[in-house]
């Protein structure tokens, strides 16, 4: 018997995408979400939220590790060449303007177009704040999309940690967290897993 499959499941498939789907009971969705990417070792995962048209793309960013395949997730999900992308960085300690442009914006923006992004659909901005999760959920609610890269060392903690939670807990647009290449997670499990 054939595994019945959600409205979004076929909206899938029906692109072209290959769909797996499994029903599960849980308690806490967030927790679920993460285990089942990990152990189908997803490039990618989505926590829903509602979205009329995708017209603005937010991008956070807090260096450039994983850019190269938040870049080609984000120029696949954009193709059709309308979106707008805003890349955000929140100032780190001592941390300039101009070094935040140099060092993380202009170095992604440059991944993003060589993905194929349009240079005009790009917006580099960063952000002094005290609350980096504040600042982002605040951006977020003006966006129709948020885009993560994983940003702890730990595979466990990486899909799901505050920032995620803090930005579905606040505002209601979908999420994807990107996840690194097999060999980064490889490396950022053994170096949980040392401690």
């Amino acid at each position: 018997m054939p595994k019945p499959r959600t409205r979004s499941a076929r909206r899938f498939e029906e692109a072209g995408a290959e769909v797996t789907t499994r029903l599960v009971f849980t308690g806490d969705e967030l927790d679920t979400i993460s285990r089942v990417s990990v152990e189908e070792s997803c490039d990618a995962v989505l926590i829903p939220g509602p979205v009329e048209q995708l017209r603005r793309v937010l991008v956070p960013l807090r260096g450039i590790q994983n850019v190269r395949e938040i870049a080609r997730f984000v120029a696949d999900l954009c193709q059709d060449g309308t979106a707008r992308v805003t890349l955000l960085h929140i100032l780190e300690g001592d941390e300039t303007t101009a070094a935040s442009r140099e060092d993380v914006l202009e170095p992604a923006a440059e991944r993003m177009r060589s993905a194929g992004i349009e240079a005009g659909l790009l917006e580099l901005n960063s952000v002094a704040a005290d609350s980096p999760a504040d600042t982002i959920v605040e951006w977020a609610g003006e966006h129709d999309l948020v885009v993560l890269g994983e940003t702890q060392p730990s595979v466990r903690e990486v899909l799901f940690g505050t920032m995620p939670e803090q930005i579905v807990e606040a505002v209601n647009v979908p999420i994807i967290v990107v996840r690194h290449g097999e060999e980064a997670a490889e490396m950022a499990e053994r170096a949980t897993q040392a401690d």
